[in-house]
């Protein structure tokens, strides 16, 4: 007997088959190892965040303080960036077009060059700054306090005068606790929405329920740097459908008894 949490895991499933995207990886640099910067995530999953402080265009602000008890995601990189950075950002804008779970984001430079001037060009790429985003720069010592605390790792590349740092997404709870990375400079928007229930705990709440039910189906691939339907559904969904299609087949061929029209 299928239980009612499985039916209904299966039937999100099968509703969201077609909606699949393919993540598009980042390439490695030639001129750098790659293992070089590597996140050690079981080590920094669960490591709360140091309070930093941010230079903003409106001031100096507390991490913690600005966190405010909402699930965040934490985007590290520099301004001063031609290549992924811009597009992750625009890309990330528009995948949290479909997130409906409460959140911030916090974009910040590790590079000691930045400026507020630099900052605001690399906000100005955006065609529209989703609300609950903050730009923020770093002082070098907090820079360090912080990568050193998510396990980001990068380096400066004296020949390209670019820094090779990873293309990651850091979730971190309201109470500033970190939760999951995501790879890649293009998220999808159900994947970031399931991180962020992560989050928050997972705890299901009167406007939370299918967000909570959504996070009960799908289990999380390292390899692949994105939520996947856990395969105990999987099974139990072809199971659904072929269940189904034996019932319609049983009901289209079933002999007629004497008088019935």
């Amino acid at each position: 007997m299928i239980s009612a949490r499985l039916l209904a895991c299966a039937l999100l499933a099968l509703a969201g088959a077609a909606a699949g995207a393919v993540r598009t990886e980042v390439g490695a640099d030639g001129s750098i190892d790659p293992a070089q910067l590597r996140i050690d995530e079981p080590r920094h999953l669960g490591v709360r965040v140091p309070d930093v402080a941010m230079q903003t265009p409106d001031g100096t602000r507390s991490l913690h303080a600005s966190l405010a008890g909402t699930p965040a995601i934490l985007v590290l990189g520099y301004f001063g960036c031609q290549g992924v950075c811009p597009t992750t950002l625009r890309l990330l804008a528009e995948a949290m077009r479909e997130v409906r779970r409460p959140h911030r984001v916090f974009v910040l430079s590790f590079d000691a060059r930045d400026t507020l001037e630099t900052l605001a060009a690399a906000r100005a790429q955006l065609d529209a700054v989703p609300g609950g985003w903050t730009f923020g720069l770093l002082a070098a010592v907090d820079a360090d306090r912080l990568t050193t605390a998510i396990g980001y790792r990068y380096r400066f590349l004296e020949r390209e005068r670019v820094f090779a740092h990873p293309n990651a997404l850091v979730f971190v709870s309201g109470e500033g606790r970190v939760t999951r990375y995501l790879y890649g400079p293009q998220p999808r928007s159900r994947d970031i929405e399931l991180a962020l229930t992560e989050s928050a705990g997972g705890i299901a709440r009167a406007n939370d329920v299918l967000a909570a039910l959504q996070l009960a189906c799908f289990t999380f691939d390292p390899t692949r740097s994105r939520y996947v339907l856990h395969p105990l559904v999987a099974f139990g969904a072809a199971g659904l459908g072929v269940l189904a299609l034996t019932a319609s087949a049983a009901f289209a061929w079933r002999p007629h008894s004497k008088g019935a029209h």
